[in-house]
């Protein structure tokens, strides 16, 4: 709903998560864990759904864009982290975030 009222009043919805990424990245904050830095702004919110647990066709409703779009971003990601697959990407992406966040959702 929150997003859906700030959108409405020509606001930016930001997510929490994407919000404590953001904050981490421009501060030059020492947390960030190495490799981040390398990820582009929408590269960086794939990795957040895909740490949340979304599947590639739920990333692309959220974020308006091709299940294609999605893999080539998941590619780029995997290729600039160094996951050799899927599977990898996923345990990183919660390794990452979990460390990054600190959020208890994200061990």
């Amino acid at each position: 709903m929150r997003a859906i009222e700030t959108v409405l009043a020509d606001e930016v919805y930001v997510s929490p998560m994407i919000t404590a990424l953001a904050m981490h990245k421009f501060a030059g904050h020492g947390g960030i864990a190495y490799g981040l830095d390398l990820l582009s702004d929408r590269e960086m919110e794939v990795f957040a759904r895909i740490a949340a647990g979304h599947g590639t066709s739920q990333i692309a409703k959220e974020l308006g864009i091709s299940r294609k779009t999605v893999e080539s971003h998941s590619e780029h990601i995997k290729s600039k982290l160094g996951y050799g697959n899927a599977e990898e990407l996923k345990r990183g992406a919660r390794a990452f975030l979990g460390a990054t966040v600190g959020s208890p959702q994200n061990p």
